[in-house]
C-alpha cells in the first residue's frame, strides 16, 4: 500500500470537539476501507491565508493547517479526498503520494535525516 500525505486547511475557530470530530471522521474513513493511519500533524491554528479563499459561497481569510499521513490503496485515497473536498469545514485539501514501496520510504527517511 502506498503512503499518502494530505495537507488540509480547515475553517478557523472551530470548537475543539468539532475539530476532533473532523479528525476522527478522516481516520475512520481510511480505517473502515482497509487502510492504516500513520498520524496527524497540526501545523498552525488560526493563521492568515496567503489570499482570500472561497468555499461554499463563503470567503475565508484565516485557516488552520494540518497534515495527515496514511497508507491506503488508490481507490480509497480517491474516495477520501473527495469526502474532504465536500466537507464544509475544509477550505482546501491536497494529497501527495509519498511512496509506493518500502524502499521509497527508506530513501525519504535517510534524505530527511541528512537535512
Amino acid at each position: 500500500m502506498p503512503l499518502y500525505e494530505v495537507v488540509n486547511i480547515s475553517k478557523t475557530k472551530l470548537h475543539t470537539r468539532v475539530f476532533a470530530d473532523l479528525l476522527k471522521i478522516s481516520a475512520k474513513t481510511i480505517l473502515d476501507n482497509g487502510g492504516a493511519v500513520k498520524g496527524f500533524v497540526p501545523l498552525c491554528f488560526d493563521r492568515k491565508l496567503p489570499y482570500r479563499m472561497r468555499k461554499n459561497k463563503e470567503w475565508h481569510t484565516d485557516g488552520s493547517y494540518w497534515i495527515m499521513h496514511f497508507y491506503s490503496n488508490p481507490a480509497v485515497a480517491n474516495l477520501f479526498i473527495n469526502q474532504l473536498k465536500s466537507d464544509p469545514r475544509i477550505i482546501r485539501t491536497n494529497m501527495v503520494k509519498i511512496g509506493e514501496k518500502l524502499d521509497d520510504f527508506i530513501e525519504l527517511q535517510s534524505t530527511l535525516r541528512r537535512v
